[in-house]
């Protein structure tokens, strides 16, 4: 039984460790609601405000490799903070919330949408 609680102890140690880590932004929320009300949530782990026009936000529409929609991001955020991307055509209270609007986050069940360097 000690050893089975050293080994979970020594993977939960590992993850928590290696999440500390974490520098890059990345999306920590997505909501797909109904019709245009869809958004993402990106978070900055890292101790240091990020300049925001360095990334941009992909749609890869029905599974294909290339994106069909790029969204370069504009501004900067602070350190543990996050930022709303909402659909343009969203509801009123979503677009209240939101950082941007943009139709990159136009995704249903066999899109991917991803985060990168630009």
């Amino acid at each position: 039984m000690k050893r089975v609680l050293f080994i979970w102890m020594s993977v939960c140690f590992g993850i928590i460790s290696n999440a500390q880590n974490c520098k890059e932004l990345f999306i920590s929320e997505y909501l797909e609601g109904s019709s245009y009300n869809k958004a993402i949530e990106i978070f900055n782990p890292d101790l240091t405000d990020k300049d925001l026009s360095k990334y941009a936000v992909m749609l890869f529409s029905n599974g294909n490799t290339t994106a069909s929609k790029t969204f370069v991001l504009e501004g900067t955020l602070a350190a543990g903070e996050t930022y709303i991307i909402a659909h343009s055509r969203a509801g009123d209270a979503l677009k209240l919330l939101a950082d941007s609007l943009n139709d990159v986050v136009n995704f249903n069940g066999d899109d991917a949408i991803a985060i990168g360097l630009y």
